[in-house]
């Protein structure tokens, strides 16, 4: 956390840095998991695949339990509470680890996978509920501002560790160290001051999400972005076994994109809003297809220099996509349901890591690591293109009218592995 002062609108809080602190330790099953898991399920069990359902089940428990924890923590959300929660999750990670050990059967160690996904996926959205209470409100924005860069920033940290115990130790230690930061993790937020409660008065019934063509777009437009990427990272070690190179260096599938994105993202910063404000869903649009096309190149590069060059040109486009998710869907959602669909946007991005690391362990049974890199490529390509010909001919049909009221965004962040 030593290069948290060098970002200029950190705000200069030490229960700030403290909370910065407990919940980048906190996503250790979001940022170590997937290639923890990936390299310990190799080494247990002998293949690739295996270890990529491993990391299938875990992001699969963590789309399902965003919607049953996040609840639990609203309803009883206090400093205990969300200790208990990170320390359940710990000691999934730890029996997890133990199985991996003793090469216990893979189903019963995927079984623990999907416990272990589940109650960690709250987790980050109970901290996000308590940052009120640790900024005064003129700095919430800013404070979020910075855990979206600092999101990234794990990002790039958390495969670079496992990568680091897998090679000098052994890749069952990597996801032990997962259990370890999460019990870290329980222990610093209990110096955090407690969540604060406001009464919210009763307001009329507004449209459920899935009832607003904008926002459903939203939803699978982040499933597919997710679900490529998903792809690449399931793949990528045997994509680089197959050419000769370390399969430990496939951090380099998740630290470089996130490293364009920290910058892509402190670029649009400086952009002016009036900018954006009309221009949100054709943008989302086109970061998709985008998205999709500098994937396409990885079928063919074989150089890891050439590699890592194609995963950084596609981090570029992820935290503007992610902005303007965002942006819509506080301009297209009610104030009663904007909790509920942020929610949903997030159970969209872990369904598609979940069935992105499925695919890819079905896939790589009978089919090499290119094909699987090509297709992660073709998805968001295919849906940018359906969703942006559906738009086309949308407009030259939409009849002229009333422009719908705007409606004032809460001071929100979201970033799309969060």
């Amino acid at each position: 956390m030593s290069t948290l002062p060098m970002i200029p609108t950190t705000p200069p809080t030490r229960h700030f840095r403290r909370w910065l602190l407990a919940i980048s330790l906190s996503r250790a099953p979001v940022t170590m998991a997937p290639l923890a898991l990936i390299l310990a399920g190799r080494h247990s069990f002998g293949s690739y695949a295996a270890g990529a359902l491993l990391a299938a089940m875990c992001s699969t428990g963590q789309a399902l339990g965003t919607l049953w924890r996040g609840p639990v923590l609203d309803r009883r959300d206090r400093p205990q509470a969300l200790a208990l929660e990170l320390l359940v999750c710990a000691g999934c990670f730890s029996l997890l680890a133990v199985e991996l050990a003793i090469s216990s059967p893979l189903l019963l160690t995927a079984a623990t996978g999907v416990v272990a996904g589940c109650f960690g996926a709250a987790v980050p959205g109970g901290f996000l509920a308590r940052l009120p209470a640790v900024l005064a409100s003129g700095q919430l924005s800013r404070g979020l501002t910075v855990n979206a860069v600092v999101l990234e920033l794990n990002w790039v940290v958390g495969p670079l560790i496992v990568m680091g115990v897998a090679l000098a130790v052994d890749p069952v230690l990597s996801v032990t160290c997962i259990a370890a930061s999460l019990a870290l993790s329980a222990f610093t937020q209990t110096r955090l001051p407690a969540r604060e409660w406001s009464q919210v008065e009763n307001g009329p019934v507004s449209r459920s999400p899935w009832r607003i063509r904008e926002v459903r777009e939203i939803y699978a437009l982040a499933l597919a972005v997710s679900l490529g990427l998903t792809l690449v990272d399931t793949s990528m070690p045997a994509l680089l076994a197959a050419r000769g190179l370390h399969a430990e260096l496939a951090a380099v599938s998740t630290g470089a994109p996130a490293l364009a994105s920290v910058l892509a993202g402190l670029l649009m910063l400086r952009l002016p809003e009036r900018h954006l404000d009309n221009r949100r869903r054709l943008g989302a649009l086109l970061l998709c297809l985008l998205e999709g096309l500098v994937l396409l190149p990885l079928v063919w590069v074989s150089s890891l220099v050439g590699i890592g060059l194609s995963l950084f040109a596609s981090g570029l486009t992820l935290a503007p996509m992610n902005a303007l998710w965002s942006q819509s869907l506080q301009a297209a959602l009610h104030t009663d349901r904007r909790a509920e669909g942020f929610a949903l946007l997030y159970a969209s991005l872990r369904l598609g890591v979940g069935a992105g690391a499925g695919l890819a362990a079905a896939l790589l049974v009978f089919t090499s690591a290119r094909s699987v890199i090509a297709l992660a490529g073709v998805v968001p390509t295919i849906l940018a293109l359906v969703l942006l010909a559906t738009s086309w001919s949308a407009r030259r049909r939409e009849v002229p009218g009333e422009a719908p009221p705007v409606v004032s965004a809460p001071e929100v962040a979201l970033t799309s592995r969060d």
